[in-house]
């Protein structure tokens, strides 16, 4: 197993099948010769937020390369907070947004249950 992020991003670069030359001038950034995609997978320096946001529109495996984690199924990863992908909408559920459901779904069944009981009052209350 890689250690380290250059070296992952090494092969993610060989991955796509480019060469340090070809990999720089595919992300559209100027600034990213040979020498500096270089010096990247070696860990000499390190990427900014703007070549990160370069090398994903490309196809590198973003989680893989900072976390040494495939994603998978060749799906994108979908940011740490997100649970899970609501099935009916199509969008995702943070965690956040879980618990609030959770909540909701907890006050209508106190609710549904106190009617319940009422109802059940009027049915097994003997009249005087």
């Amino acid at each position: 197993m890689l250690t380290n992020v250059g070296e992952r991003l090494k092969e993610e670069r060989e991955r796509l099948g480019l060469s340090q030359e070809s990999f720089g001038k595919t992300t559209g950034l100027e600034k990213i010769s040979k020498q500096v995609q270089s010096a990247y997978e070696r860990n000499k320096t390190n990427p900014d937020n703007e070549y990160w946001a370069a090398v994903d529109r490309i196809g590198v495996d973003i989680r893989y390369v900072l976390t040494g984690l495939r994603t998978v199924g060749g799906e994108r990863a979908l940011p740490y907070d997100v649970l899970f992908i609501n099935a009916r909408t199509g969008k995702p559920v943070t965690a956040k947004e879980f618990r609030e459901i959770i909540e909701t779904i907890k006050a209508q069944l106190n609710h549904a249950q106190h009617e319940i009981s009422q109802i059940q009052e009027v049915f097994i209350s003997k009249p005087d």
